[in-house]
This record gives structure tokens, sequence and C-alpha cells, in this order.
């Protein structure tokens, strides 16, 4: 697990997106990192490699925005994602993301997914994940 890296200084207004990536494959975790060091605003990224872990992660560090995998060993991103909507209102306002190669018709097989939650197919538009991130940082305000 990395700790929090910060990109991008933030302006006086707001605050660094905190970023969760969950994904078991070391190699993936590495490229969104550096997908991430791209981005134009200031993000502070943390990965997870299940969502066991991540959901440690998630009640210690309190990040806005997760994008897991949902194919994992152990606890999988269907199992993780369940369990945060099931949390209460401390994770209600938590932007989630579920990248997969699975079709739609397989995630409603599997159960779906809480409603909310924004999935990307894989191959991902790493653009597409940086808009909904630049979205939700733009309306983090420091307290």
């Amino acid at each position: 697990m990395l700790a929090p890296t910060v990109h991008q200084p933030a302006s006086p207004s707001t605050r660094p997106l905190r970023l969760l990536v969950v994904e078991d494959d070391a190699d993936l975790r590495k490229h969104f990192s550096m997908v991430v060091e791209g981005w134009s605003f200031p993000v502070e990224l943390s990965t997870a490699q299940d969502g066991f872990q991540a959901l440690v992660r998630i009640g210690q560090w309190m990040p806005d925005m997760v994008i897991t995998d949902l194919n994992m060993p152990g606890m999988n991103g269907f199992e993780m994602v369940r369990s945060l909507r099931q949390g209460g209102p401390s994770f209600a306002d938590l932007q989630v993301g579920a990248v997969t190669a699975l079709s739609m018709g397989d995630v409603a097989d599997r159960g779906g997914l809480p409603e909310g939650t924004v999935v990307f197919q894989k191959p991902v538009d790493s653009g597409a994940i940086e808009a909904l991130a630049r979205t939700r940082q733009q309306h983090l305000r420091i307290d």
C-alpha cells in the first residue's frame, strides 16, 4: 500500500482530492499512480490490493473517491462496494468508481452494484476517470 502522495498544489479555496485506488495487480497500481501524476489538479493518492485492505484504508483515511477493480482475490470489488454502501451515512458522499472487463449484463448477473457507482469498462479511458475526479475535487472546500 502506498503512503498518500500529493500531486499539484491546491488552490486557496479547495483541498486536494483524496483518491484510493483498489487493484490487485501491482503493475496496474503503478500505472494508475503515473497517470494521476499527470493530472493538473491536486490529488492525494493511496492504494490497496484488495477489498478488505481498502475498507480498512477507507476507515483510516476517509478518501473522497475510490476507484476499484471488481475482480480481485480475497474480498472483491463487488463485496467491498456493497459493504461501503451498507456502512451508513459516513460513506454516503464517497464517490465510487468500478473498473471492469465484465459486460453490464455480467455485472447484473453478479448482483449488480449500488446506485451511484460509476462503471468504467476496460480498456479504461483514463480521461473519463480524470474528469470524474476533477469534478469531485472542485467541490471540496477547505474546512
